[in-house]
């Protein structure tokens, strides 16, 4: 069984930063999460699986694609 991820905060969201060799996303559960990139940018992914490959798929940068827009977005 996976593990439980607790959801995201605003403010986790907002206070993240890019760590070099550090941790450079923050998991929000089910698949998606928040990638740091070095130039500060912030960007909504969902890892998933079909037909045995993993894939990625991008919902947009934080703040303009907000935690519920992701989430309703991975939903979808």
């Amino acid at each position: 069984m996976p593990k439980r991820v607790p959801p995201l905060t605003e403010s986790q969201c907002q206070k993240a930063r890019h760590q070099p060799g550090g941790r450079n996303c923050l998991h929000d559960g089910d698949g998606l999460r928040l990638l740091l990139k070095p130039s500060g940018a912030k960007l909504w992914q969902l890892k998933y699986r079909f037909a045995g490959k993993e894939q990625m798929l991008s919902f947009g940068a934080f703040p303009e694609v907000g935690r519920e827009a992701a989430r309703r977005a991975r939903v979808r």
